[in-house]
């Protein structure tokens, strides 16, 4: 639709609903397979997955449990959930940044769903609690 913000046009990047990540160790043998859905969320969650994983050794419930941020993409500012720590706001509007608290689980924040190789023979799921979801094994 003309003047539509989706409109297709020159230097434009579409925001698509595909949200599926996989992690391997070089050896090429699997991890995890996750994916964060929810809008301008979703390469910003992946991130913060990632971290938790790699820099944190978190496991899934845990990196979805964590307090998310967001970036906005409209104003620049800086979205924190209401249960990140204080001082991670205190120091970011020290530095210059416009920073918005807004309540634990906002639609803002999206939702995971992950899948984490535990071992040669059992996996460790979760469901971000933000959201209707549940983690089953059968």
């Amino acid at each position: 639709m003309p003047g539509h913000p989706n409109e297709v046009g020159p230097g434009k990047k579409p925001l698509h609903t595909i949200i599926p990540g996989f992690v391997t160790v070089p050896d090429r043998k699997p991890v995890m397979a996750f994916g964060v859905m929810g809008g301008f969320m979703r390469a910003q969650g992946h991130v913060q997955m990632m971290c938790g994983l790699a820099d944190f050794s978190q496991n899934p419930q845990a990196m979805n449990d964590a307090p998310r941020f967001m970036v906005s993409p409209l104003d620049g500012s800086v979205k924190l959930e209401a249960h990140m720590p204080a001082d991670v706001a205190e120091g970011l509007r020290a530095r210059g940044h416009a920073v918005q608290i807004l309540p634990t689980g906002h639609l803002d924040f999206g939702a995971a769903q992950l899948v984490q190789r535990g071992g040669e023979d059992f996996y460790i799921a979760a469901s971000d609690g933000r959201r209707d979801g549940l983690a089953v094994g059968y």
